[in-house]
C-alpha cells in the first residue's frame, strides 16, 4: 500500500509553512520516531552533523533553524509527489535554492528526508 498523493502534498505543505508559521507542533507527528534527516551541508547552528537520527534530534535542529532563519526567508517553489515520496523545491533568497526529497512509510509518516541545496554564491 502506498501513501495517498493528498497526504504527501499535505505533509509537504505543512513543512513548507513551518518556516512562516513557526509551528513545530504541526509538523512533529509527520515524522516517525526513528526518522533520519540528511543534510550534506547544514547551516552552522551548533553541534549538528550531516545526519540526524530520530524525530527529537530533527526537531532540535528545526528549533535552531527557526531561531536563526528569519520568517519568510524560505519560499516554496513546487511540491512534486510520487509513490511514498514528495520533493519540496524551495528558495532561500540570496542563500540559494534546493530540494528536499522526503520519503514516507505506508502510514504516511516521514522516514527519511534528504536535503539538497545549491548555494547562490
Amino acid at each position: 500500500m502506498s501513501t495517498s498523493t493528498e497526504r504527501l502534498e499535505d505533509a509537504a505543505a505543512i513543512l513548507s509553512k513551518l518556516w512562516d508559521d513557526r509551528d513545530l507542533d504541526a509538523a512533529y507527528d509527520l515524522y516517525r520516531e526513528d526518522a533520519v534527516f540528511i543534510s550534506p551541508n547544514p547551516p552552522n547552528l551548533g553541534d549538528f552533523g550531516t545526519v540526524l537520527e530520530g524525530r527529537d534530534e530533527i526537531f532540535r535542529f528545526y528549533r535552531a533553524c527557526l531561531e536563526a532563519i528569519p520568517r519568510g526567508a524560505v519560499t516554496t517553489i513546487a511540491v512534486l509527489t510520487g509513490i511514498n515520496l514528495a520533493v519540496w523545491v524551495w528558495e532561500a533568497g540570496p542563500a540559494g535554492m534546493g530540494a528536499d526529497v522526503i520519503m514516507f512509510d505506508d502510514r504516511g509518516q516521514i522516514v527519511r528526508q534528504l536535503v539538497t541545496a545549491l548555494s547562490a554564491a
